[in-house]
């Protein structure tokens, strides 16, 4: 048993197998593992075709299809010490070929970004051969990096995160702190050797920009789900079920802020206004004629207070029936009008007219995951850009108070409507953003 990244896997020690002289036995070997998963799959095959449906059979056919192609692809692949690397070293005829292809490959760059002209680490060497080691050996070192980090990516997320952290650790000092100390030690002892050249002028220039974006305030760009709106609107309901009787504007109009949109009238409205109205009147009547005649004094207060309430009552009526004219609370162009509307038809309560908007002045809503809270508040004082078809709106950041977001409003980010915002869909029919944003 051996511990891979701190993982216990089975293995066979073939560490003897360089002592034969054959190569064809030394692949031999390196082949008898690949050898054995095909004969087990080849058993897990036969023994699913004749077993009975059920776990067995499951079992079976998992062995059968996915798992020895995913050990296959583990133990041919060269960048680990497993089959697949002494497979190509004894296809290659190479001896302790990952040391050696390490060394060219750090030999021929030195040449190709420094210009340093040395000898070659070991004779012998072909265009071909050199080529085939210098992609063996940065294939293995990125294939090396991805591995390590997924790793530990895993290890962080689904185990203990203080592992993980750890593994971090250990990859960045094997990957990165080591290999920049071990470069600088060749450089040093090949410090002779370098010379201001073109090629070292390219590297160190190229050296000099990544240094430079790496630390400089850069400004950089990040995306969200928005919505470009008026930064002032009105949407025209219906204050009361009534009849419409006069209109004052048409779709695409110009309107300023009290200027009326619609004229709408409720007899039944009209007839209490009416009646309190008589009641007011006969009740100042009963009050007069109660001065004149003594017998009816007694009366005048609880009168008074009487005609004080339907006075109060009348005047809401009054205020009921201005909001029947309907003006406009903003300025701007008057859309999403529907033409259908004409004198004459009943408008139910709260239905929606249209909408009065500027287009001049809009506001931009991005729905911001939570775990980039952090990242809008080090960028608060960013400036944004939507870009449309029609034009490219530019806008500062205004600070917001962070409050999560319940229920989407704007269904055109829902997915539900082809959008990008994951939303569930309540009883009542509101969506309810399903991500915290």
């Amino acid at each position: 048993i051996v511990l891979l990244v701190f993982w216990p896997v089975l293995y066979t020690d073939v560490t003897d197998g360089w002592k034969l002289y054959s190569r064809h036995r030394r692949l031999a070997i390196s082949l008898a593992g690949i050898a054995a998963e095909l004969v087990i799959a080849g058993l897990a095959t036969f023994a699913w075709t004749v077993s009975e449906p059920g776990v067995w059979q499951s079992v079976f056919f998992v062995i059968a299809s996915s798992t020895w192609l995913s050990t296959l692809a583990v133990n041919l692949n060269p960048a680990m010490r497993f089959d697949g690397y002494y497979i190509l070293g004894d296809i290659w005829g190479i001896e302790n070929l990952q040391q050696r292809a390490f060394a060219v490959t750090r030999w021929k760059l030195h040449q190709l970004f420094l210009g340093i002209n040395v000898r070659p680490p070991e004779e012998g060497l072909t265009k071909q051969r050199i080529t085939g080691m210098a992609v063996y050996s940065i294939y293995t070192w990125i294939y090396r990096v991805f591995l390590y980090v997924a790793i530990a990516l895993l290890v962080y997320y689904k185990f203990a995160k203080i592992i993980g952290i750890l593994l971090f650790a250990l990859e960045i000092a094997l990957f990165f702190v080591w290999p920049i100390v071990s470069e600088a030690q060749i450089l040093y002892a090949l410090r002779s050797q370098i010379h201001w050249n073109p090629r070292t002028l390219a590297t160190s220039t190229a050296i000099a920009l990544f240094v430079a974006w790496s630390l400089l305030p850069l400004p950089q760009r990040v995306e969200y789900q928005a919505v470009v709106v008026p930064l002032e609107e009105q949407l025209i309901l219906v204050p009361r079920s009534s009849t419409v009787a006069e209109i004052f504007v048409k779709r695409g109009d110009h309107v300023n802020i009290g200027d009326p949109i619609l004229r709408l009238q409720d007899p039944k409205l009209d007839t209490d206004i009416t009646v309190t109205q008589l009641d007011v009147d006969a009740l100042k009547w009963q009050i007069e004629q109660g001065n004149i005649d003594a017998s009816s004094q007694p009366y005048i207060a609880e009168k008074r207070s009487e005609l004080q309430s339907t006075r109060a009552r009348l005047a809401s009526l009054l205020a009921v029936r201005e909001t029947l004219l309907v003006r406009a609370t903003v300025s701007g162009v008057l859309h999403e009008w529907y033409d259908s509307i004409r004198p004459g038809i009943a408008l139910t309560h709260k239905s929606e007219l249209g909408r009065i908007a500027d287009s001049s002045q809009v506001k931009a809503i991005a729905f911001v995951p939570e775990k980039d809270l952090e990242r809008y508040r080090l960028y608060s004082n960013s400036s944004f850009r939507v870009r449309s078809p029609i034009q490219t709106v530019d806008g500062e950041l205004r600070p917001l108070r962070f409050v999560r977001s319940q229920t989407l409003e704007y269904i055109a980010l829902a997915s539900t409507y082809h959008g990008n915002l994951p939303v569930s869909e309540r009883n009542d029919g509101t969506l309810e953003l399903v991500e915290s944003f």
